[in-house]
């Protein structure tokens, strides 16, 4: 998997990072190499297995104020800080931290979170088991990094009914999906599921608002949604 991550209001260069699967003999397991690849050096400056053994990586993951954000398994986030010190040749920082979950049946929702970000802080969003409250929580900028509830959303208000998801033994499915958290204006992109339609939510006054043509209807989630990139050079090859 590969991510491009950039912050204008950071700094006005890029990174791309590279997590490399080394075998996938074992179901997709396996030790996972991490290259790093700087606009302002122009080249890949970070070529390490050593970090990431045995690590599963994926979405979502944010990049704040030069610092990496990003899922790593069912319970960990992780983060890749420093970044500016590389054009000295000073290797970028890691870490990873625990996500706050509040309850075993978290598993079944684990494609639903989301990251966010609001002066300068992640924050992560959730829907609890019965999908008639979003947990939102806000992570500490600095050491220890603890994370704190900082909202409970009623979502049974928001769309008129408690009934917002369908579960069994082997299975959980939720009428709609937390896509953007935009906490600075107060607002939570939603998409429903059974409308097929993008949604706003008002953090302050609670209500739910369609932010689309009626007329338009998604066929598919994921085709629908692109990044933005603002600027771009020539990445030089990269050696496997």
């Amino acid at each position: 998997m590969s991510i491009l991550a950039f912050s204008t209001s950071w700094s006005a260069n890029f990174y791309v990072f590279n997590f490399q699967r080394l075998s996938t003999l074992r179901l997709g397991f396996g030790p996972v190499k991490l290259q790093v690849f700087s606009s302002d050096l122009s080249s890949w400056f970070l070529d390490d297995a050593s970090w990431l053994s045995e690590t599963m990586v994926s979405q979502p993951h944010l990049f704040i104020d030069g610092a990496l954000y990003v899922r790593t398994d069912l319970h960990e986030i992780m983060v890749l800080k420093s970044l500016e010190e590389t054009s000295s040749g000073i290797l970028p920082s890691l870490r990873t931290i625990e996500l706050p979950h509040e309850d075993v049946g978290f598993i079944a929702r684990f494609g639903q979170c989301c990251f966010g970000q609001s002066s300068g802080a992640l924050h992560y969003a959730l829907p609890e088991e019965d999908a008639r409250t979003i947990l939102v929580w806000s992570l500490d900028v600095d050491e220890p990094y603890e994370w704190s509830l900082k909202y409970r959303l009623s979502m049974s208000h928001a769309f008129g009914r408690d009934n917002l998801c369908q579960y069994d033994a082997h299975s959980w499915k939720c009428d709609y999906e937390v896509i953007a958290l935009d906490l600075e204006n107060d607002g939570l992109v939603l998409f429903d599921e059974r409308a097929g339609k993008l949604r706003l939510y008002n953090i302050r006054t609670g209500e739910l608002n369609v932010i689309q043509p009626d007329n338009h209807r998604f066929r598919s989630l994921e085709d629908e949604y692109y990044h933005y990139v603002a600027s771009y050079s020539k990445l030089p090859a990269l050696t496997m």
